[in-house]
């Protein structure tokens, strides 16, 4: 639904930007926006905030749980295949400072004054 995908924080794609692991609760359609699997805790698909607390508290107890939750940064993603991330992460004033910190890096790389 497109007036559903309208109101998606960034917050969830910066947390996941800084290796967090967001709990998130908007838009039901959050797993077609992130460029991952299983890398966000979907509140909605819990009853309670009893049993989201349950489970972050089960994470806290097994690391390796939760370093499954952030096994997606250790390769790459296809920009084809989550194409809302890519749309926000481009349209984000957090994407532009990155784009812009990039070019400035690469500038001095080639000796060029910015």
């Amino acid at each position: 639904d497109q007036k559903e995908q309208a109101f998606v924080s960034e917050c969830v794609f910066q947390a996941l930007a800084v290796g967090s692991v967001p709990i998130y609760r908007g838009p039901h359609n959050i797993e077609s926006l992130v460029p991952c699997q299983k890398c966000v805790i979907n509140a909605n698909n819990f009853e309670s905030p009893q049993d989201v607390a349950s489970v972050v508290a089960d994470l806290i107890e097994d690391r390796e749980q939760y370093e499954q939750l952030l096994q997606w940064k250790k390769g790459t993603y296809s920009e084809s295949d989550y194409p809302g991330f890519s749309s926000f992460a481009r349209k984000s004033v957090d994407g532009a400072i990155c784009q812009l910190a990039h070019k400035v890096r690469r500038s001095q790389k080639l000796g060029k004054v910015v």
